[in-house]
């Protein structure tokens, strides 16, 4: 869907920018035929990502998820 391979994805321009919220994810697996979690791993391998830089785009994603407080709260317990 783009050219450039991995390396042209907007995504490599996003990641890093203070502002929007940006997190990794797919609601087309059916089209795409790539889960949520290959999605992170090939963000990790062609973008060079750390182990604690992936977990730093997770946790921002729970400040951006459609529930409550608790949810976010519980979350975060989770994840940290």
């Amino acid at each position: 869907m783009i050219t450039g391979g991995f390396a042209a994805h907007h995504f490599g321009e996003w990641w890093r920018v203070k502002g929007p919220v940006v997190v990794p994810c797919t609601d087309d697996v059916g089209v795409f035929g790539s889960p949520v979690s290959n999605e992170w791993a090939l963000i990790q391998e062609h973008f060079h990502l750390e182990r604690e830089e992936i977990l730093d785009l997770a946790r921002k994603g729970i400040d951006v998820i459609f529930d409550g407080d608790e949810q976010k709260a519980r979350l975060r317990g989770i994840m940290w």
